[in-house]
């Protein structure tokens, strides 16, 4: 039975320094009274650092001596394991709180490849180019997708597919559409910290997901403001990887986003653009006769 006591090894020699060693082992283990003799109080060797630091208890019996440690490491690096441990559970804490501001897939989307239906050849395209997409992306290339065409062709399911595997790799990743993004934007007006705060998260992701790029703009009079913020964005994103989708086609994007934000984000991007067949959520309808 080790004795677990939060002390430093100083404190633990001006505290039990003057009792006689064996009075304290005994307190710990008394069921040795008549068993061991020679009881010590000595500094062995640390499994971690191997310097003679930890300390521990030293007994005979039966002319055999035994050494029972009285911490698993010495002070030094124990300190350095809670440090350690400490840290590790605060970057645990932070990467919670980001995902809860950026990553808005549900743990319970079912969103796959394996569940991807393939219905025709551009639904198979489709998912044969994400698939390669991902493999390359988790090598270690940059590299951005844009994937455009009418709702309910399975844009979102395959960005989904994408970020969830990539996040299961260990990247960091964010999934979140055009118009909550913008709305973030929005919330960081007359904050220079919010948006200082906002614009380092943003570029430390190893992929950004923006689902229906387009639809944050609702008002003519806000395409000036928004094509300047997509200015801004995507120089955030230089040299990282990004997923766009969106409902529009490429012409009637650029009226949205602006032509000079569309041509900045062809830059090293594979393009799916023909998501222009049925809607295939609508085979999972449930008729009522």
């Amino acid at each position: 039975m080790m004795m677990n006591m939060n002390l430093t090894d100083n404190d633990f020699w001006e505290k039990f320094g003057n009792l006689r060693q064996e009075d304290l082992f005994f307190k710990v283990h008394p069921e040795l009274i008549d068993i061991v003799s020679e009881v010590e109080i000595k500094k062995t060797e640390c499994p971690s650092c191997k310097k003679d630091e930890r300390v521990s208890w030293v007994w005979a019996f039966d002319e055999t001596e035994y050494e029972e440690p009285v911490r698993d490491l010495c002070r030094d690096c124990e300190l350095e394991a809670l440090s350690l441990e400490t840290g590790y559970t605060l970057n645990e804490k932070r990467r919670a709180v980001i995902d809860k501001e950026w990553y808005f897939i549900n743990e319970n989307e079912a969103s796959g490849f394996k569940n991807f239906e393939v219905h025709d050849e551009k639904s198979e395209f489709a998912k044969k180019t994400t698939t390669e997409y991902i493999k390359r992306l988790l090598a270690g290339e940059q590299l951005n997708l844009m994937m455009l065409g009418k709702t309910g062709t399975g844009k979102s399911h395959l960005s989904k597919a994408i970020a969830k595997t990539a996040k299961h790799k260990g990247k960091k990743v964010a999934y979140i559409t055009a118009m909550h993004l913008f709305n973030k934007i929005k919330g960081t007006f007359n904050n220079i910290h919010e948006r200082n705060r906002f614009n380092e998260q943003f570029k430390a992701f190893d992929l950004i997901v923006i689902d229906d790029v387009g639809m944050e703009t609702k008002k003519v009079a806000e395409v000036s403001w928004s094509t300047s913020e997509w200015t801004e964005l995507l120089n955030l994103r230089e040299g990282k990887s990004n997923i766009w989708t969106s409902n529009f086609d490429e012409q009637s994007l650029s009226k949205v986003i602006g032509d000079r934000t569309l041509s900045r984000m062809y830059e090293n991007t594979i393009f799916i653009e023909n998501f222009t067949g049925e809607d295939f959520r609508r085979r999972k309808r449930i008729n009522v006769v």
